[in-house]
């Protein structure tokens, strides 16, 4: 009787354990199912997001790239506008260097002209 007993309570161990290990299994796979649905999730997110970042990146990058073409071209009309102004003030130098020498050479006749009188 006491055999028995005891085998009876290995026996109620036993299935104790059983139901204890199955409760665990099937927690296990219910984590291993939440986890691959957490992380379907966050792909969708990710993918759900990342065309709407663009949607808004591309009208910037187009913007972007419309100043840029505006800029060099002010740039490039600047650089005319700066290579006339050269060129101009070139020649107003030129100009008045040739009537400076021709006052000088003016001054001198008449300083000549007065000394000899």
């Amino acid at each position: 009787s006491r055999i028995a007993l005891l085998e009876e309570a290995r026996q109620s161990l036993k299935q104790k354990e059983l139901a204890h290990k199955a409760v665990l299994t099937q927690f296990e796979q219910q984590l291993v199912h939440k986890e691959n649905q957490i992380c379907s999730l966050r792909k969708n997110q990710a993918a759900n997001v990342l065309p709407e970042v663009q949607q808004v990146l591309t009208p910037i990058r187009q913007m972007m790239r419309s100043k840029q073409c505006e800029l060099n071209a002010l740039q490039k009309k600047l650089s005319n506008v700066m290579e006339g102004a050269k060129h101009q003030m070139d020649r107003q130098l030129t100009t008045a260097s040739k009537r400076i020498k021709s006052l000088c050479s003016e001054a001198h006749t008449r300083d000549l002209e007065l000394t000899e009188k």
